[in-house]
């Protein structure tokens, strides 16, 4: 059963892959940004029940797609939860039109030479097979994102934890 869910969760992040090349189909709307973080929290806490998630999220909307901001969340918690043993935590910081999404994890680090292609397709920085994926998580996050007028960047190094900043643009609101 693990791995049939491993091979249909293979087969819809190739598919996801394939379209966020389009960006043609990704939706502008307004999106609460603290129900989807709520959401994506609670599906991580599903993946590991005695990880604590620290949440500091400001309520806003920004202008993007909830379905891809419904599957970028899960893919940086994920990442997180898989690397580091200790506590999440995932902050937003708006400023006058932008809104910055950080999930940071203590967990070991990426050295700068590997750092340079996380975002890169079917990398995978840890040759550890115990830890589960394909390297297609962060590349298909990087593709939403960008879809949608995003922006994504990781902060890391050797025994500092891992940072991973995504930023998105504030609803505009007209009288």
């Amino acid at each position: 059963m693990a791995e049939s869910d491993r091979l249909i969760r293979l087969v819809s992040n190739l598919l996801i892959l394939a379209g966020a090349d389009v960006v043609q189909s990704l939706r502008r709307e307004s999106v609460s940004i603290r129900a989807v973080i709520e959401e994506a929290c609670k599906q991580a806490q599903q993946l590991d029940r005695q990880r604590k998630i620290i949440e500091d999220v400001r309520e806003v909307s920004v202008i993007g797609d909830r379905g891809a901001l419904k599957r970028v969340l899960p893919i940086l918690l994920d990442s997180a939860i898989k690397y580091t043993t200790q506590e999440i935590q995932i902050s937003t910081k708006a400023s006058e039109n932008q809104i910055e999404i950080s999930v940071h994890d203590k967990g070991p680090g990426i050295p700068a030479e590997r750092l340079e292609h996380v975002f890169d397709r079917f990398y995978r920085g840890e040759s550890d097979s115990k830890i589960q994926g394909f390297g297609l998580g962060l590349p298909i996050a990087k593709a939403l994102l960008e879809g949608q007028g995003g922006k994504i960047g990781i902060e890391s190094g050797p025994g500092a934890g891992t940072t991973v900043k995504i930023s998105l643009n504030l609803r505009q609101i007209r009288d």
